[in-house]
């Protein structure tokens, strides 16, 4: 669910903040251990370098297989990215990462917390299109996993004494 905006602290309007931090030093920070795979994957020596985002590292790419996974920064409530943001980070990120490798994609897979902005899905309308495929007769297969509920006791429910 959503990492920080459930923290007390949580900035909404700023990109920046001590609890964005900690979780981008934490997960996201080129030391860490979640930062890059650490096993090769089944058909591979290597696991797939992962790309992210220059100012929000949590919104990462990688391809595997001629497979296009996106993590994007989208959560419930007001963020930064969702409410602030222009032009949106996720979908700009989308569309660099697409137009990178030309047609080669076969799939696309998102990750995130709630579904895309619409602009997200009009971003792959046009690598399609730019692909000579169409999204009403054999555009490109996405699959776009979300996960935002938990349970009320939750760690990150804006109690102070479950802070970090």
């Amino acid at each position: 669910d959503n990492d920080w905006n459930e923290c007390i602290g949580y900035l909404p309007n700023a990109n920046n903040g001590d609890l964005r931090d900690l979780w981008r030093n934490d997960f996201a920070n080129a030391n860490s251990p979640f930062h890059q795979f650490d096993n090769p994957f089944p058909d591979s020596s290597t696991g797939p370098i992962i790309e992210r985002h220059v100012t929000n590292p949590e919104i990462f790419y990688f391809v595997h297989n001629k497979v296009a996974f996106f993590g994007i920064n989208r959560v419930v409530g007001q963020s930064y990215v969702n409410s602030v943001a222009d032009p949106d980070p996720n979908t700009e990120w989308i569309k660099s990462k697409l137009a990178l490798q030309g047609c080669e994609r076969q799939s696309i897979m998102i990750l995130s917390h709630r579904g895309p902005k619409s602009e997200v899905y009009d971003a792959i309308d046009t690598y399609d299109s730019n692909c000579g495929r169409s999204s009403t007769g054999g555009g490109i297969p996405i699959l776009t996993i979300t996960g935002n509920t938990h349970p009320a006791s939750y760690c990150m429910t804006r109690v102070a004494n479950n802070m970090f």
